[in-house]
């Protein structure tokens, strides 16, 4: 069992690696523990996560170690026991339990995409209700997408909105992606929402949180770690209190890298 996050580095296994990567930059991570499947779940386990995630339940997300054409979807929020942990054991993964989040609560979830060679920044958020798989799954588009130069341009006065474009998706549309994501969260076992897990429209951000994500982008864009990627999605939400949580970054390489041994190096 491996808590994090700590100053281990992983090799070949990119959530787990960029998630590492976020909180070093000063990018907000929520706490977790790894493990994997020969781990065994004693009541002593269960006590020790319980008491690093200061709570009863966590999140569930997974690492796969191998290739897998109909990966598992985390995310779901469990009981932290021993049956539920042995529940979600998956083979050729490594469990991730993290600090339990609602994902159908928080205010907003966004891409943070950046490409060096077009010198853009453009965030791709959601609302309520939704998370940004909808829209890295091909489901929905974005509700509201804003787009910058990079490096990011400010201006004398930090007048950064002068040079943003901003870009909302229509009434109708919001609707429809309603039934889609409905119909999503309903093959996950979320039986009992209806359309009042949404808002009635489209609620975009405000100055003040996107001035707070720029703080974060802005990291990211100046990270030696990632100096060398011309095109990367970080991934993050506005939780229901408002805090901002930063969960991984993709990039193209990691998405087509071969999947070798388990390796941590201190």
């Amino acid at each position: 069992m491996i808590y994090l996050p700590s100053n281990y580095k992983f090799s070949g296994y990119q959530k787990i690696q960029t998630y590492q990567i976020l909180n070093r930059i000063g990018c907000p991570v929520l706490k977790s523990v790894l493990l994997d499947n020969n781990d065994d779940i004693t009541e002593s386990t269960v006590d020790n996560i319980k008491s690093y995630l200061a709570d009863e339940y966590c999140t569930v997300r997974y690492q796969y170690i191998s290739p897998n054409s109909k990966p598992v979807r985390g995310g779901n929020k469990v009981k932290i026991s021993s049956s539920s942990i042995s529940n979600c054991i998956v083979p050729n993964t490594i469990l991730w339990l993290l600090e339990p989040t609602n994902r159908l609560a928080n205010q907003c979830s966004l891409n943070m995409c950046f490409s060096r060679y077009h010198e853009k920044l453009t965030f791709e958020c959601v609302g309520k209700g939704f998370d940004t798989s909808n829209i890295n799954r091909g489901d929905i588009s974005p509700h509201q997408t804003i787009e910058f130069r990079l490096p990011i341009e400010c201006g004398h006065n930090l007048e950064w909105w002068k040079y943003a474009k901003f870009d909302f998706m229509k009434g109708d549309a919001y609707e429809k992606t309603k039934t889609v994501r409905l119909k999503n969260i309903q093959s996950l076992g979320y039986r009992n929402y209806g359309r009042e897990l949404f808002d009635e429209m489209y609620t975009p951000l405000q100055i003040s949180q996107i001035e707070k994500l720029l703080g974060f982008a802005k990291l990211i864009y100046s990270s030696r770690e990632l100096e060398n990627e011309e095109e990367f999605i970080a991934n993050c939400s506005i939780l229901e209190n408002g805090n901002v949580v930063f969960w991984d970054i993709a990039t193209p390489i990691g998405k087509l890298h071969i999947y070798r041994d388990f390796q941590i190096k201190i």
